[in-house]
């Protein structure tokens, strides 16, 4: 699963070390929203070339078809950064585009509590 990672720490260190653990994208906080968009495009090219290359999304199994699901994962290295919020609008974004269905999960537990726009 391709990782995008984003700091507010943008120094060399950091990047490499967020490379060395799998990352393959590393943005640095505040994420302006087009290089995200961009990151994000790179991470599915990247996926779509190492799955053989083709851009369907739709495979089809034991005669049934099925789309091909994303998984988008924000964690913070603390509480109260703003991952929630992080989610929630990337969420919304994401189902403004009739094509796609979005889940959120919210896994913080104690403090986890996203509220959504209807849409």
């Amino acid at each position: 699963m391709p990782i995008l990672a984003v700091s507010s720490r943008g120094d060399g260190q950091s990047i490499l070390q967020a490379l060395r653990a799998g990352a393959k994208e590393f943005l640095t906080a505040p994420v302006v929203l087009e290089e995200l968009l961009l990151a994000l495009q790179r991470l599915r090219a990247n996926r779509a070339s190492n799955n053989g290359g083709g851009n369907d999304t739709n495979h089809t199994l034991n005669g049934t078809t099925r789309a091909e699901s994303m998984v988008i994962s924000v964690v913070g290295s603390k509480g109260g950064v703003g991952c929630t919020s992080v989610a929630v609008n990337m969420s919304v974004c994401i189902a403004q585009d009739p094509k796609c269905n979005v889940a959120l999960v919210d896994l913080d537990l104690a403090l986890g509590t996203p509220t959504l726009p209807s849409i």
